[in-house]
């Protein structure tokens, strides 16, 4: 009578190291593309906060061009004329960098709307920066024909994610 060879069991030793390696290669698949997946939606959260930056930049500058030099409100410290005076928004030496310091409820309660539709996303501040006189007027002292310089800071969020992205621009207008 013949017996049946031992086996030792080699094929089942190398089946299960080869499911364990294609076990982890699958995981870092899934960590590769959880990680992928994240980087687009921060990439597309910055990209909302940028548009709605720019949106609020240039409502910004629209109302300041349908003012017109003839009917601007005369800049206050708290901003509500609508335009702020720079003593108003930081101390003196610090004009530089108010806007880091703001936080989200300050934008949303003293920050102007870019559009009456948008309520969160998109705010913008105007800062009056003074007049200059214009250099061509030599020797007319009385007349104090110049510009008036604005800074407009426009502030973007994205409900995205926690995206914040803020642009600045300056704004003349000719007396």
């Amino acid at each position: 009578m013949k017996t049946a060879p031992r086996q030792s069991g080699a094929v089942l030793i190398v089946s299960l190291v080869m499911l364990t390696i294609l076990t982890l290669l699958a995981l870092a698949s899934v960590q590769s593309n959880t990680l992928q997946l994240r980087m687009a939606g921060n990439a597309l959260a910055g990209l909302a906060a940028l548009q709605a930056a720019e949106t609020a930049l240039r409502a910004g500058e629209n109302r300041l061009a349908a003012l017109g030099s003839d009917a601007l409100p005369t800049p206050t410290d708290d901003g509500s004329s609508g335009i702020w005076a720079p003593a108003g928004l930081s101390p003196p030496g610090r004009q530089a960098s108010w806007w880091k310091e703001r936080s989200a409820a300050w934008w949303q309660q003293q920050g102007s709307l870019a559009t009456s539709a948008d309520t969160t996303s998109a705010r913008f501040v105007i800062e009056h920066l003074g007049r200059r006189r214009d250099t061509l007027n030599l020797g007319q002292a009385a007349d104090f024909a110049g510009r008036r310089h604005y800074r407009i800071t426009a502030r973007g969020f994205a409900d995205l994610g926690h995206a914040r992205t803020v642009l600045r621009s300056t704004y003349a207008l000719r007396d």
